[in-house]
């Protein structure tokens, strides 16, 4: 039996190492010279193995002294490194086959580590048909070092295309170790951008199979090469076909692959049909990869226009995830010059689906288009058509994403028709109260709604609280942006005596910005001094015309024309009438208008139970005697006041008397 037979025994089950060992070999093992040298190079490799390296390099004799050594148990590991770190010196593919074949476990240890080692600095042609037959070691981390080298390899231009062979080839391993070790290499030569296009097909036939955990590495391998351009098309295709593989689990995880594909944005393009088939799939999961994988595409500006059907019959589909991810990917294609018609024109159609969900689902996705400048039009035309839709549950999301998009500065001027008649919507008072809102935001950023203000000032009194309430506060947010209130001023002084407070003081805000703004001032002063009159009503009214006035007065604005009635509030029932109309008079005197009208109310509250009041208006005779205003009616009433028990009023009348007689004289 020969001595490289006892040498290089050949594992069971490998190929057989060559027999040929080199010059020299074949002395008798007694021979006392070669006695000593091989134990002379034992000694040295336990003590100096670079020392032995060198010896080796000296003299063929010691190369089969070591090779004599692999036997050796004590120093086989040692022998190992020495020889194949020499046979990689002499490009000697043959001698490294046969020591990655031995059948000592720690041998092929040692050779597959220095291959692995010497392949990242190297051209190792020589090794590949070695490496190739030590894929399938038994020792999963030899299997690991060899796979290293063949990665390696892949890296090299001149060695890459027989390296990926060899990986593909192993994908047909019987050993599952073998395959998923070869498509993890795969997966990490394809990410640093190694052309694996050999492998391509490979990987797709390995997909599918009893270990999940290959097919998850053969399909992250293919997400990978899919970001290389050279095999992005083989890629994808292949995922492509897989989508329309038996097993659930293969389609789950391609669709997967394919999302993660997109979100790197890698062009999916090829699989967007087959994504699209996807979303009717029987198994939910299926439904929401494939959907999102189509919203990643959407979002990276690529062409989906093939799956925009199925992404608006997905709107309806009984996964919320599923119908969120469908909603979001047309929204995106809206953005889309290349399938933003399309897009839109599915989504109007979307607005009138039975299903709730799916129009609330549909009017999200469309409002991309009225946030985007170039589809804006188009979007505003598709909800404005929408408010008048016989379903209200579409009308409510017309108004509410007009009420969005006003509150967000978009021009909604051309629809500004269509959303006014919204706030006579018989059906829905969300749709009426949505309206209103939008017609608010718009008038904030400077929209001019004056067509719309006789229509809010009439539903000013719709007979749903919230409605009023957003009513009140879209004419307040028109009113301060100087819109005339003209033709709904009678109607806010109506809300004056709404029960809700929040209402009462909008409707307020509005006739009080009115009265500043000298257009309609005379108007709205004029409705509020004539509402402090109608003491048969309720006391809110007059409360909310006493604060609008005084609100008005600080404004700088002329209320003379509700002196009359300022002057009767003064002795109202309410305290807070009072209180608000001798602040407005005090503060319209400070701003230098002439109050000499109010003379003889004033005069009276002097020696009224409200003490406060009373202390106002000697405040205000005060004023208008300095400005030399006639007040002669209220002469009486203060000289009584001089007697009165509170000194500072005392003081105040004192004054008024003082500059009274000074004119006098």
């Amino acid at each position: 039996m020969g001595i490289m037979k006892t040498l290089f025994g050949g594992r069971e089950g490998a190929r057989r190492p060559s027999t040929s060992l080199g010059n020299g070999f074949g002395k008798p093992l007694d021979d006392k010279i070669s006695k000593d040298g091989i134990n002379s190079l034992k000694e040295l490799m336990l003590k100096d193995m670079e020392a032995a390296q060198v010896l080796l390099a000296q003299s063929p004799e010691n190369v089969q002294y070591a090779e004599i050594l692999l036997s050796d148990e004590i120093v086989r590991g040692e022998a190992a490194k020495v020889l194949v770190r020499y046979y990689v010196e002499k490009s000697d593919g043959e001698k490294i086959d046969a020591l990655l074949c031995h059948s000592a476990t720690v041998i092929r240890a040692a050779a597959s580590w220095h291959i692995s080692e010497a392949s990242e600095s190297r051209d190792m042609e020589f090794a590949l048909p070695a490496i190739g037959n030590a894929l399938s070691d038994p020792n999963e981390d030899i299997q690991l070092r060899i796979m290293k080298a063949l990665l390696n390899a892949a890296s090299n231009e001149k060695t890459r295309e027989k390296a990926v062979a060899l990986l593909a080839s192993a994908l047909s391993n019987e050993n599952d170790s073998v395959k998923l070790n070869a498509a993890r290499t795969l997966a990490d030569a394809a990410e640093k951008g190694i052309d694996i296009t050999s492998a391509v097909r490979a990987l797709g036939r390995a997909l599918p199979g009893r270990n999940a955990e290959i097919g998850a590495q053969s399909a992250c391998a293919l997400v990978n090469a899919a970001s290389n351009e050279k095999t992005r098309d083989d890629a994808i295709s292949v995922l492509r076909n897989a989508l329309s593989d038996k097993q659930d689990s293969v389609k789950l995880m391609v669709s997967r692959s394919l999302c993660e594909a997109a979100y790197k944005g890698t062009d999916i393009s090829l699989a967007i049909p087959a994504l699209g088939n996807a979303l009717y799939d029987k198994n939910a999961e299926i439904r929401v990869e494939a959907s999102a994988a189509l919203k990643a595409a959407a979002e990276k500006g690529f062409h989906v226009s093939s799956a925009i059907p199925m992404l608006e019959h997905a709107l309806s589909d009984r996964n919320e995830s599923a119908r969120k991810n469908a909603s979001e990917a047309l929204g995106h294609a809206v953005e889309n010059e290349k399938t933003s018609e399309m897009a839109i024109d599915y989504l109007k159609n979307a607005l009138s689906n039975p299903k709730r969900y799916a129009r609330e689902l549909a009017a999200q996705a469309l409002r991309n288009a009225v946030d985007n400048e170039k589809t804006r039009t188009s979007g505003i035309s598709a909800f404005a058509k929408a408010l008048s839709d016989p379903n209200a549950d579409v009308r409510t999301i017309a108004a509410q994403a007009f009420s969005d998009a006003a509150q967000d500065g978009i021009d909604v001027s051309v629809a500004l028709a269509d959303i006014t008649g919204g706030l006579v919507d018989k059906g829905n008072e969300s749709v009426r109260m949505k309206s209103a809102c939008a017609l608010g935001f718009a008038a904030l950023g400077g929209l001019d709604i004056s067509g719309s203000v006789e229509a809010l000032g009439k539903a000013a009194h719709d007979r749903n609280p919230d409605v009023r309430l957003s009513v009140t506060w879209a004419l307040a947010s028109a009113a301060e942006k100087h819109i005339s209130m003209e033709p709904a001023l009678i109607h806010l002084s109506e809300a004056f005596g709404d029960r809700d407070a929040e209402a009462r003081m909008n409707a307020a805000k509005a006739v009080s910005f009115a009265a500043a703004f000298e257009r309609t001032n005379m108007a709205a002063a004029s409705i509020l001094g004539k509402t402090l009159t109608e003491r048969k009503a309720k006391v809110r009214p007059r409360e909310m015309a006493a604060w609008a006035l005084l609100d008005s007065a600080c404004s700088g604005a002329d209320i003379t024309p509700a002196f009359a009635g300022l002057g009767a509030a003064i002795g109202d029932d309410g305290r807070a009438v009072r209180f608000n109309a001798a602040m407005a008079i005090l503060t319209s005197a400070e701003k230098g208008y002439d109050v000499s009208s109010l003379a003889a109310h004033l005069g009276s509250a002097l020696s009224g139970d409200d003490r406060e009041v009373a202390m106002i208006c000697a405040k205000v005779l005060l004023e208008a005697a300095g400005k030399n205003q006639a007040i002669k009616p209220a002469l009486g009433p203060l000289k009584s006041a001089g007697e009165d028990r509170n000194p500072e009023m005392r003081a105040i009348v004192k004054k008024t008397l003082a500059i009274i007689d000074k004119m006098a004289a």
